[in-house]
């Protein structure tokens, strides 16, 4: 795998992660989504 371009980094897991978050999104695991809404 060849390294990533700073405009591919959206595209791997972590990189589209932070750039959610950074639109104002939060990304939750199963577990504490359900503590949450419970």
């Amino acid at each position: 795998m060849r390294p990533l371009l700073p405009d591919e980094e959206i595209f791997t897991l972590n990189g589209f992660m932070r750039f959610a978050e950074r639109l104002g999104y939060r990304i939750i695991t199963p577990s504490d989504n359900m503590k949450s809404t419970v």
